[in-house]
């Protein structure tokens, strides 16, 4: 049996194989061994997951592959995997960094640049078997350039600021989540102020006819663009690959950045799931 977990801020995808037979997914909230202990995030899977993956814990012969955020350091690797043994007790475990996760489902064994653009942001520069460079993400208070909580971030700005268009300013200001004491205690009391400011993209992409909204998105790609992508030096010669929600529902903003600066879209994916089943049932 294998269990393959896809971890991002926000959310968590699970998926229980028996060779290459899907046999459960299910989706619990994200975890961030950034922000959250080997007991919190322990806690947190054992409430959530169903009984269909927990009734595996005494399985001696079953295999774990975590893809997760913020698992870029052995100490946070570390975080996540006792949190796993303290349930898993037998099971094989393996955690790494959903960027690879990311890499091998966007290029498989093509060499390419993998970006996430979720929750948070990260990219790399990928050989087509390993990750050779990786310009650092500095996370949603330095950096995340074009990720949900960065576009949150930059439309609550102009917001509490009056400089949003009149028509949106309006509009927004009869909104409860827009008012600004709840803003304010979801930005700095929160315990995921990241979650908390990506869930404001929801409002962008309902928007999204609206020119504003439209440049505002543009802007934001562009940053990620900027910061991330064109440090790499074969940036002009690959093909640019993007996984996460945020570029896939954003996709027709980020194509015509990436036209104004006649780079190249490869394949854009909500979710790397799919590909890790493929790499995996491949062995």
């Amino acid at each position: 049996m294998t269990i393959l977990v896809d971890s991002g801020s926000t959310k968590t995808t699970w998926v229980l194989l028996n060779k290459k037979e899907k046999l459960a997914q299910c989706s619990t909230q994200g975890y961030s061994p950034s922000v959250q202990t080997t007991d919190t995030i322990k806690n947190l899977m054992q409430a959530e997951l169903p009984d269909s993956f927990l009734q595996e814990k005494d399985n001696a012969s079953l295999r774990i592959f975590y893809y997760g955020t913020g698992c870029s350091t052995p100490h946070k690797i570390q975080i996540v995997q006792q949190a796993l043994q303290g349930i898993f007790s037998k099971a094989h475990i393996e955690v790494q960094h959903d960027l690879y996760a990311a890499a091998l489902a966007l290029c498989g064994h093509q060499a390419g640049i993998a970006c996430i653009l979720g929750t948070g942001s990260n990219s790399c520069y990928f050989d087509g078997n390993k990750i050779q460079e990786n310009v650092p993400s500095l996370g949603y208070f330095f950096g995340d350039q074009g990720s949900g909580s960065y576009i949150g971030k930059a439309l609550l700005q102009q917001y509490l600021e009056e400089t949003l268009p009149a028509d949106l300013q309006k509009k927004f200001s009869e909104i409860p989540s827009f008012q600004k004491e709840f803003i304010l205690e979801g930005v700095y009391k929160n315990a995921m102020p990241q979650r908390f400011l990506a869930s404001y993209t929801k409002i962008v992409s309902e928007h999204i006819e609206h020119v504003f909204m439209q440049q505002l998105v543009k802007k934001c790609f562009r940053d990620f663009l900027n910061y991330q992508v064109e440090q790499y030096s074969m940036h002009k010669k690959l093909l640019i690959h993007f996984v996460g929600s945020v570029a896939f529902y954003f996709q027709k903003q980020m194509e015509e950045v990436l036209q104004e600066k006649n780079l190249n879209i490869g394949t854009v994916l909500q979710s790397p799931m799919e590909g890790l089943i493929r790499h995996h049932t491949k062995e």
